[in-house]
């Protein structure tokens, strides 16, 4: 009603305020002319059109919001799958450190986790709207299995966990689509074994995976709601690729071990390549092993030490001391063990093998320390293989000296020389090995070289087996501290001239017998057996050098070899063989033994004969007696003169000097003395004729002009016959006559040559002549020694005899001796043929030589 009368206020064409200025198309009259005002509408279509239209809106306020219900709900409902498979395509993890800090007894380990969370673009995209409308996602604190991963399994199989890691809540980087993460946290440990394997295999290998799996809480903002995704990832670690780089430093064996072996103590350096893995071992203990020489051989075990605070820090060089002890070496692992000890002595690195232990250096067979180092990484520790350089010695000329004293050269084998001598070495210990040693043999090879710059050796002297010897210690007094004296004795170790060296050898014996002085210089290697508590090695290789001085020969002159005796021992047809006594004084130093010698025998520079030498064997400092054979040629007037000389002059003072040469074809059996020998001579001096003179004494018959000579023979064990005789008497100054005979004339009425028997001589006695006399020979007297005849008629002269006689000794024939022989009595007589029949004759003739 109201509305009625209202209305009806205003005119048809008047508007309320509720009316639309604009009326809606349909509501006009399509007929009517534009800009004609249309007829005023009823009140009730107004008020349908209001009603229509609030329904209108209510249906789409509804309609949004359900639908933003359902979004939400299919968001929240798929928000666990999306944010998985998120999670699997478009985060990545990966760590920067993985450091194990601690392992305590209940198998938890401490560890340090540095680490980033990596979004792809279109996930960060997506992260940076989500947190623009609900905030900042993170995540709760988690407990996350852990696997190691093998390259070689495949990762759906079943593989034991490792252990559970706590993660500590995690909120992601609304800035950037890296978030960092760096917490220290417990790793509670399932399964050892595994465990382990993946420690050993992360020492060994360059890159080594984890796989990480288990339900992860993410928060979505300021949302009522949380998602729990469920985690697997594999994430690549760097491993420490085999801890290839390490150094050892300052290695010193110090003395013996309680427990057996030296103990030694150095630091190690092990440089961890890893940049995400390291490790706190503590005191660990480990074996050092020398590697095998054969491809499916084993280490042999030298050595047990313990590391001290033993740490591998991630990318740098980690050092740390390590204290321990040698092992006794068994058989099998001798020769590894002496290889290694040359190569550490001759300042060589060797690499050893180094894996982790079960025993410690202190512990007993017994009694075993409790380490605090869990078993498991133990395990993985004692099956990973670490090679280290092991540093050789600082000092490397153990052998300082080399001496050779009572040096004997043996040159009568037909084979190589013999050297013999007496060994002194001076050894010094490298400073790294002060413990007491014992050298028990050495081995030598020596090289000898004629001058100190000489580019090559002459000749080697190596013994055929090793020498004995014996060692003492240094105790400050008479040898430093540090220091060895090794004696031996080298015992006819072969001395072998080298190719090309003979030129050197014989100037080195030129010297030897020429000289005062001579020097030989030396070097070359030798092996020792070495007994310690390191054990029974042999050592080799040990290099040395040296010289050799010693005293010369100085020719055999000063003295001179002098001859004490010569007896005959046999004439041949062709040779007189005689037996001499050689006494020859050696000023050397050097004991030298030529062996069998064959050398020329010279008098006055002629070639008379050869000599044979059985041993030309020299000791040094005193006067050698040597037996020698020599062989006078027959038919050679040098060798008659020879004699003839030799047996005159012997009845007074000798000067006869005989040459004894080796230029001899046949010098030595051995085949390095030939050319030595062809230049070696020396003089020696005949002894002496003391045997009785041949010519015992002779009866001069005056009245008859004859002469009895009484003959013997000098030379013990040979006949003797003369066969000829020229010969002239003299008395003082004046020569009484001449005789001459030929008993080899049977037609001159001689019976035939005077055989002269060799003397009785008795063992121990002294030899005695057999005289016997002569035939009557014819003497031609002079005037002027007449008169001293005739005062010596019944008694007797002294008269010298110069003849020439040929003689036989045994079978060898001296023709035209020349005999001299002073003093011989001469018996003076009246008797003759004549005489003998008629003495008062022979009264007259003697009166008749007085008036004359």
């Amino acid at each position: 009603m109201e509305s009625r009368k209202g209305k009806g206020k205003y005119p048809a064409n008047q508007h309320s305020e509720e009316s639309p200025l604009i009326i809606p198309p349909s509501f006009a009259n399509l007929s009517q002319p534009y800009g004609a005002t249309p007829p005023e509408s009823p009140p009730a279509v107004v008020n349908d059109t209001r009603r229509s239209q609030r329904k209108t809106c209510t249906y789409i306020a509804i309609s949004i919001t359900t639908c933003s219900v359902i979004i939400l709900f299919f968001l929240l409902w798929f928000a666990p799958t999306f944010a998985e498979r998120s999670v699997k395509d478009g985060v990545g993890f990966s760590f920067q450190k993985a450091s194990i800090l601690n392992v305590t007894d209940d198998n938890v380990i401490t560890m340090h986790v540095v680490g980033k969370i990596e979004l792809e673009p279109s996930l960060f995209n997506l992260q940076q709207k989500f947190n623009r409308l609900f905030g900042t996602i993170g995540t709760d604190e988690s407990a996350l299995q852990v696997y190691y991963q093998k390259p070689s399994v495949n990762t759906a199989a079943s593989i034991p966990s490792m252990g559970k890691i706590d993660l500590p809540a995690l909120d992601l980087n609304g800035g950037s689509s890296v978030t960092a993460f760096d917490f220290i946290t417990a790793f509670m440990i399932d399964d050892t074994d595994a465990l382990m394997e993946f420690c050993r295999d992360a020492v060994i290998a360059e890159t080594i995976m984890w796989r990480v799996s288990g339900p992860l809480t993410v928060n979505l903002g300021w949302l009522p709601w949380s998602s729990n995704v469920e985690l697997d990832k594999t994430i690549a670690l760097e491993g420490m690729n085999g801890l290839q780089k390490t150094d050892m430093q300052s290695m010193i064996f110090s003395e013996e071990h309680p427990l057996g072996g030296i103990g030694l103590s150095a630091t190690v350096g092990i440089f961890n390549p890893s940049s995400v893995l390291s490790l706190t071992l503590g005191d660990m203990d480990f074996g050092i092993y020398l590697p095998s020489t054969d491809k499916d051989g084993k280490d042999a075990q030298i050595a047990i030490v313990q590391a001290n605070d033993a740490d591998l820090q991630g990318h740098r060089m980690n050092y740390f001391n390590v204290t321990g002890r040698t092992l006794p070496i068994t058989d099998e692992a001798q020769a590894l063990m002496e290889t290694f000890i040359t190569s550490y002595i001759h300042g060589n690195t060797t690499l050893v093998h180094v894996r982790g232990s079960a025993m410690g250096p202190e512990d007993e067979p017994r009694k075993k320390h409790v380490s605090t180092t869990p078993r498991w990484l133990r395990k993985a520790l004692e099956k990973v293989v670490i090679s280290v350089p092991f540093p050789g010695a600082t000092e490397t000329d153990l052998i300082q000296s080399l001496a050779l004293s009572n040096i004997k050269i043996d040159f009568s084998n037909t084979g190589s020389p013999l050297i013999s001598g007496d060994a002194i070495a001076l050894l010094k210990k490298p400073q790294e090995m002060q413990f007491h040693m014992d050298v028990t043999e050495i081995d030598p090879l020596v090289y000898l070289y004629l001058n100190l710059d000489s580019p090559s050796p002459f000749a080697s002297v190596h013994s055929s087996k090793p020498c004995p010897a014996s060692s003492i210690d240094g105790d400050g007094i008479d040898l430093p501290l540090g220091s060895m004296k090794v004696t031996s004795r080298l015992s006819r170790a072969p001395f072998k001239v080298m190719p090309g060296g003979q030129k050197d050898f014989e100037e080195f014996m030129n010297r030897v017998f020429k000289q005062k002085k001579g020097k030989v210089y030396i070097r070359g290697t030798s092996a020792a057996k070495v007994e310690s508590a390191f054990g029974n090695l042999n050592i080799r290789d040990l290099e040395f050098n040296g010289v050799i001085e010693t005293q010369g020969l100085q020719g055999l002159k000063y003295p001179p070899p002098k001859v004490t005796s010569m007896n005959i021992v046999r004439g041949h047809q062709d040779a007189l063989h005689v037996k001499t006594e050689l006494k020859i004084y050696s000023p050397s130093d050097v004991n030298i033994n030529l062996g069998e010698l064959n050398m020329m025998l010279l008098f006055d520079g002629h070639l008379i004969g050869n000599t044979t030498i059985p041993k030309l064997s020299l000791a040094p400092g005193v006067d050698n007696d040597l037996t020698v054979s020599a062989w006078l040629y027959g038919d050679n007037e040098h060798v008659t003169d020879f004699v003839g000389q030799y047996i005159s002059n012997g009845i007074g003072a000798s000067n006869i000097t005989l040459t004894i040469s080796g230029n001899h074809p046949n010098a030595s059996p051995s085949k390095f003395l030939n050319s030595f020998l062809q230049l070696l001579t020396f003089d020696v001096e005949p002894p002496v004729f003391a045997e009785a003179p041949l010519l015992a004494d002779c009866q001069m018959n005056i009245l008859s002009s004859t002469v009895i000579m009484s003959l013997r023979n000098p030379f013990e064990g040979v006949e003797m016959s003369i066969n000829k005789l020229n010969a002239s008497a003299t008395y003082e100054i004046y020569e009484i006559g001449r005789m001459e005979a030929n008993f080899e004339d049977l037609g001159e009425g001689w019976k035939g040559p005077l055989v002269l028997p060799p003397p009785d001589c008795e063992k121990g006695e002294k030899c005695v002549g057999k005289v016997v006399d002569s035939e009557k020979v014819h003497i031609q007297t002079k005037k002027l020694g007449y008169e001293a005849i005739k005062k010596a008629l019944g008694g007797s002269i002294e008269v010298s005899v110069d003849s020439e006689v040929s003689v036989m000794i045994d079978k060898y024939a001296l023709k035209d001796l020349q005999y001299r022989q002073n003093n011989i009595t001469a018996r003076v007589s009246y008797r003759g043929s004549v005489m003998d029949q008629d003495p008062l004759r022979a009264d007259n003739m003697l009166a008749l030589i007085n008036l004359v």
